[in-house]
């Protein structure tokens, strides 16, 4: 039965997102010290670039993240279970000027995720996906799709001689991970737009050829073009290893670096206290 994984949050989970900017992607070894693992996707392309300042309760360990942009993924960031303040202003702007979020996060240890911020810059929300890095079937990688285009209502994805791999996808969502044979794939996208959007009309479609190498797992990140219509980026998620690492989870580039990451697979919890509310959704992919 073909399925999908959808999330959709309410907006004071956007910090929690953005607590991945502030982490170096550089490969280091699995820690001893139980972490989380989390990167931002920042999806709302009326959002101008953002500068992010993550800091602990105590004032120990601060982070700054400088001009996060529309289409920008994260690396992957290691965070230790604990409690931090994030704050996002525009880009540029004083550290001391007022937060256009301000927002306490508490990180358990676990595995990946994917917080997407989505919407209009007057109504930022976000959608929190997890991401399954654990190695697919000899000789197949894993891929999936994250619909971060607006001005498409719904989107559809089809492999060029092969099956329909997505359908009816809404901006906002992802679907889940479909394990696929290795080799080069050329996928035909095709959008509906969003009533009101200045996109092209219904029926406008982008193709893009996919490389799928073993032993990987990655995003296909579908995204508004500057000048109208849309785009499909990929973007690393990372690179399955038969056995998670001893001692805890390995990282290495992540996001959208030219290297994807290693990674094993143990469970992340992000919670925005004061509450928020998360949905998960199944939708159609890789149907047959």
């Amino acid at each position: 039965m073909p399925r999908s994984l959808a999330a959709t949050t309410s907006a004071a989970a956007l910090a929690a997102v953005l607590v991945g900017l502030g982490f170096p992607a550089a490969a280091h070894a699995a820690p001893a010290t139980p972490t989380g693992w989390i990167r931002v996707g920042h999806l709302s392309p009326d959002t101008p670039a953002v500068d992010v300042y993550l800091s602990t309760f105590d004032g120990t360990a601060r982070e700054t993240i400088r001009k996060a942009a529309y289409g920008d993924i994260s690396p992957y960031a290691t965070l230790r279970p604990g409690e931090y303040t994030v704050a996002m202003r525009p880009a540029g702007s004083d550290a001391r000027s007022p937060a256009m979020l301000l927002r306490t996060v508490r990180v358990d240890a676990g595995s990946a995720a994917t917080v997407l911020a989505v919407g209009t810059r007057d109504q930022l929300r976000n959608a929190v996906v997890v991401d399954d890095l654990s190695a697919p079937a000899d000789g197949k990688a894993k891929v999936r799709l994250i619909q971060g285009a607006p001005s498409q209502e719904r989107v559809d994805v089809v492999a060029e001689g092969g099956p329909v791999l997505a359908r009816d996808v809404v901006y906002g969502t992802a679907t889940g991970y479909a394990e696929v044979p290795e080799g080069r794939w050329t996928l035909k996208v095709a959008g509906s737009s969003t009533p009101g959007s200045t996109a092209p009309a219904s029926g406008s479609s982008s193709e893009q050829a996919v490389d799928a190498r073993a032993a990987t797992v990655q995003s296909l990140l579908v995204l508004d073009k500057p000048g109208g219509g849309f785009e499909v980026r990929p973007v690393a998620d990372g690179s399955g290893v038969p056995t998670p690492p001893a001692g805890g989870v390995e990282t290495g580039g992540g996001g959208t670096a030219a290297h994807p990451a290693g990674l094993g697979a143990a469970g992340l919890v992000v919670v925005v206290i004061g509450g928020v509310a998360v949905l998960l959704r199944r939708r159609d992919l890789w149907s047959r």
